[in-house]
């Protein structure tokens, strides 16, 4: 590279050759996985496997991990709960359920009142997406 001396650049030198660096091991690691035979990779796979699951706390530990990945929301349901939450939340005080449909009013011409997905209606999830889809624009 070509810099003056001041520190920035030093720094910026420094770690561009981190960088390159770690790219190197990475590409020399991943060729030697790929001409190593299966007989090889699996005791190292195995070792590594029962690093992290340690690490994780034992078997119980890595069971709950297993859990809480399981039981966690993302996607397009936290969507929809998030924005059920914010237009039609159960507690009248807290939400923009009534700002939403007074200005729902004000620019269609009637009330539109947000589906409910705090229940656990079966499908009340789709409809919101649904909600949310065709009403992108708005929303």
């Amino acid at each position: 590279m070509n810099t003056d001396h001041a520190e920035d650049q030093k720094k910026l030198v420094r770690l561009f050759k981190e960088w390159k660096g770690s790219c190197e091991r990475e590409m020399r690691g991943e060729e030697a996985i790929l001409s190593a035979s299966l007989a090889d990779l699996i005791p190292l796979c195995w070792e590594e496997t029962e690093k992290n699951i340690a690490s994780a706390g034992g078997r119980d530990g890595w069971d709950a991990r297993e859990r809480a990945g399981t039981v966690s929301q993302g996607g397009a349901v936290k969507l929809t709960s998030l924005a059920g939450a914010v237009f039609s939340n159960k507690d009248k005080k807290k939400g923009q359920q009534d700002s939403l449909q007074v200005y729902l009013e004000e620019t269609i011409g009637y009330m539109v009142r947000f589906l409910d997905t705090s229940n656990t209606h079966y499908q009340c999830h789709c409809d919101a997406a649904v909600e949310l889809i065709i009403q992108l624009v708005f929303y």
